[in-house]
This record gives structure tokens, C-alpha cells and sequence, in this order.
């Protein structure tokens, strides 16, 4: 059995990546690990051009990527949520997987599972990818959510960052946060 892990995750060695690699070691298969991030894969154009040769026209790295999905018996698809969705760039790949559908429906019969890491929308995340490829006709055999690191740590400000939505120690949070921790108390 092969199996392939595809992280859409453009920050290096993320939770994201971390998670993918670890169920994908854990298989005890041949495996492959790909990060989207690390080759051009655009948007579907919806040119449907693919419709009758299940082969997307578009010149960039999907061809290769493709090639590498049909050659593997599962796979694990990754992502961190951004704003409440998947990366721009698993989006991108699961929508090019989109030509592997017409009549053929060439991914029938493969696996596949979901990795959704963020601080908000993971299960969400996760169930819209499962979905993606059951459309596509794999059956989903498993899902993994975890939480991970808000950007706003990882950017630099920190603690000093005004976007209250994300900064916990926010002047405009802070007395919400105290006062929730002192009801605890």
C-alpha cells in the first residue's frame, strides 16, 4: 500500500506537517509527503477541458501532483484554517482534483483522511475536505482536528498587536479575560 500525505500548510514544519508526517509513519506503508506550498498548483479555471480526458490543461505542477494521487492508494490531506477555511492552497489542489471526476471517477476506490489545525473552524475545515473527496469518490476513513498556533503569535507583535479578535492580552480583552478568571476563582 502507498500512501501519500499532502500538507496545505505554507509555514515550515507546521502543526499541520507535523500531523500529516506522524499518521503518515504510523501507516507503516510506503509513503510520499508533498507540501503544496513547495510547488505551483493554481485554481481551477473552470474551463472544462478536462471533462472527457480527466487530465487538467492547466501548465503548472498539478500534472506531476495528480500523477502521484492516481499512483497512491490513500491519501491524507492537510490544512491549516484560515479565516474559517481552508489554505489557498489545498483549496487549489482540491478543486484541480476536480478533473480526476468526470465520468471515470477516477479516484474510486482510494482512502483518504483530513488534518484541519487552526483556532477556529477546524471541524468545519475538515468535514468540507472529507466532503471534496467523497465527491470525488474516495471513501473517508478517518478526520483529525487539532488547535494550533493563532498567526498573531507567530508574527512578531505579540502581546503589543491591537487586532483584539485574535490578542488575548488586548487592552479590550484583557478586563473580559480577568474578570472571567477571577469568577473562576
Amino acid at each position: 500500500m502507498k500512501v501519500l500525505g499532502i500538507s496545505g500548510s505554507p509555514t515550515k514544519e507546521s502543526n499541520t506537517d507535523v500531523l500529516i508526517r506522524a499518521i503518515l509513519e504510523a501507516t507503516g506503508a510506503e509513503r510520499e509527503f508533498i507540501k503544496l506550498s513547495e510547488i505551483k498548483v493554481g485554481p481551477c479555471i473552470a474551463c472544462m477541458k478536462c471533462v472527457y480526458t480527466n487530465e487538467c490543461v492547466i501548465k503548472d505542477d498539478f500534472k506531476w501532483l495528480s500523477g502521484r494521487v492516481m499512483e497512491a492508494d490513500a491519501i491524507i490531506v492537510g490544512s491549516p484554517t484560515y479565516y474559517g477555511s481552508a489554505s489557498a492552497f489545498m483549496k487549489a489542489f482540491i478543486e484541480r482534483l476536480y478533473s480526476k471526476r468526470h465520468i471515470k471517477l477516477l479516484m474510486r476506490g482510494k482512502i483518504a483522511a483530513t488534518v484541519a489545525v487552526g483556532v477556529a473552524a477546524e471541524k468545519m475545515v475538515a468535514e468540507w475536505m472529507g466532503n471534496a473527496l467523497r465527491a470525488g469518490g474516495m471513501e473517508i476513513v478517518g478526520s483529525m482536528t487539532a488547535k494550533g498556533t493563532p498567526c498573531c503569535f507567530m508574527c512578531g507583535p505579540g502581546e503589543t498587536c491591537n487586532y483584539t479578535v485574535w490578542n488575548a492580552y488586548s487592552k479590550a480583552i484583557l478586563p473580559t479575560v480577568l474578570l472571567i478568571q477571577e469568577r473562576k476563582c
